[in-house]
């Protein structure tokens, strides 16, 4: 997420090869992090760890239909 030319966060997606098909793990890093800590307290709220669980559950299951078709 961020600009392109800078991003703030990098996510990945590792595939494992499991017994029915791949694991797939959502992880994500912070390259540059809020610099203050109220900031990241107010940025990290309810309301944005559901945005984040829904965008989590929205990518993998386009990584499952393009891994599918």
């Amino acid at each position: 997420t961020g600009k392109p030319e800078q991003p703030d966060t990098r996510w990945s997606y590792p595939c494992v090869a499991a017994g029915d098909g791949p694991d797939v793990t959502e992880s994500w890093e912070e390259i540059h992090p809020f610099p203050i800590p109220i900031v990241r307290l107010v940025m990290m709220n309810d309301r944005r760890a559901a945005q984040l669980t829904e965008g989590c559950a929205k990518t993998l299951a386009r990584i499952k239909a393009a891994a599918e078709a």
